[in-house]
């Protein structure tokens, strides 16, 4: 008989209402997406700007919402850091 998987114990410190799936839009990004979606998680794209209508173009891979940067060096600054956390 195989075992019930046991949720992993470092997911316990999160709070699984509130989680949000982000990740850089790319071609891989839609499909993550659109499982996140599957799955009941709301999703969050980065993009620049001049590739956001790309990837709206996608109902089944979009993301719920985009953050747009100027350049994806951005990411790294504390200030959209933060607000990925908020």
């Amino acid at each position: 008989m195989v075992p019930e998987p046991r949720p992993n114990p470092n997911l316990e410190a999160y709070d699984m209402e509130g989680l949000t799936i982000g990740t850089i839009c790319s071609h891989s990004a839609l499909q993550i997406f659109h499982g996140a979606r599957q799955e009941g998680f709301p999703t969050i794209g980065i993009t620049k700007a001049d590739r956001k209508e790309m990837y709206g173009s996608f109902p089944m891979g979009r993301p719920d919402e985009f953050m747009v940067v100027e350049d994806f060096d951005d990411m790294l600054k504390p200030s959209f850091q933060r607000e990925l956390i908020d």
